[in-house]
């Protein structure tokens, strides 16, 4: 009986050991990717939690100028108001002005022709004897 040289024990254990070997090297291979996977995971953890930030911050920015805008809009909303409202006074006046110079004499309101000496008191004659 011829013994074969790959079957010998010498050969088997040296085969065995070259497989142990190997998968060492496997194994040293795969935790480096695994220590690179969670490196680039811890990473992208860290853009995650800054972008969550940065998102916090525009919406309390965005909160904040939509409340402004609101209170800017009632602002002009009042103004507007305020001007129709001052355009109609404008217009009463302006039409009681009209009214006036029709039905005026053209004396001062107070009816002496806007002798203000005429007025009691201001030193001028008076009608009462």
């Amino acid at each position: 009986m011829t013994m074969s040289v790959e079957n010998t024990p010498l050969d088997r254990h040296a085969n065995a050991l070259a497989n142990i070997q190997q998968m060492i090297d496997d194994l040293r291979d795969e935790r480096a990717k695994n220590a690179e996977l969670n490196a680039d995971i811890k990473q992208w953890m860290d853009r995650t939690a800054l972008m969550v930030e940065e998102r916090d911050y525009f919406r309390k920015q965005t909160a904040k100028y939509q409340k402004r805008s609101v209170e800017l809009a009632t602002v002009v909303a009042n103004i507007g108001l305020l001007s129709v409202k001052a355009q109609e006074m404008i217009l009463n006046i302006e039409e009681e002005d009209k009214n006036d110079e029709h039905t005026d004499t053209g004396k001062w309101r107070g009816g002496n022709g806007g002798d203000s000496a005429a007025l009691p008191g201001r030193g001028g004659s008076t009608t009462s004897t």
